[in-house]
């Protein structure tokens, strides 16, 4: 299969990385089309857009951006590629929620939080998370990895009942597991994908 061609979803992403708005080379969407999609409360699905696969864990939906293995192969100026996209679709969610629902909340992520949901994020890898609130549900635009200086290793939006993240009173529980892998990424697609000679 020549580079063009090859999915996000493919099996071999798992060790290459990918990025969701590319198929091979090509653009397929956009960080602005996510996030209208988002907005227009299309989360109950397996797929976001056609083109984007969804992840449900409890109340949260995930929708992965990007991820880029520690080891994603030789070829640096391949690797270079895959993190100047991952980094231009996280710009381009970001400037699409400001555009949309104004300047990010930061969600606390340190080490000695009591927040419940910062405390699921910081389980599932997470080392930053912005959040915005569209209607009834906060969108948090979540970045992975080891602490910086590392390169982060994935980007999601995670969309999670309000209350998760505003009431500060008497937040529930978050008694969901938010971790997700490449793997579980892939076989959502396969497991959902419409079959294409219907």
């Amino acid at each position: 299969m020549a580079t063009a061609d090859v999915s996000p979803y493919d099996p071999q992403s798992v060790g290459t990385g990918a990025v969701v708005t590319y198929r091979g080379d090509h653009l397929v969407t956009s960080g602005a089309s996510i996030v209208e999609a988002i907005d227009a409360g299309s989360t109950d699905g397996a797929w976001l857009l056609p083109e984007v696969v969804t992840l449900h864990r409890g109340q949260a939906t995930i929708v992965p951006l990007s991820w880029e293995p520690v080891d994603a192969g030789s070829d640096a100026k391949q690797v270079d590629s895959l993190r100047r996209r991952a980094t231009e679709l996280w710009t381009e969610v970001s400037g699409a929620c400001q555009y949309r629902h104004g300047a990010p909340i930061s969600i606390g992520l340190d080490a000695d939080t009591t927040d419940p949901y910062a405390i699921a994020l910081r389980r599932s890898g997470a080392r930053r998370a912005d959040r915005w609130t569209f209607g009834d549900a906060a969108v948090v635009l979540v970045v992975y990895g080891e602490g910086i200086p590392a390169p982060k290793s994935a980007t999601a939006v995670q969309v999670v009942p309000l209350a998760w993240v505003t009431d500060t009173r008497k937040r529930p529980a978050v008694d969901v597991d938010l971790a997700w892998t490449w793997a579980d990424v892939v076989e959502a697609a396969d497991q959902t994908r419409p079959n294409p000679e219907n």
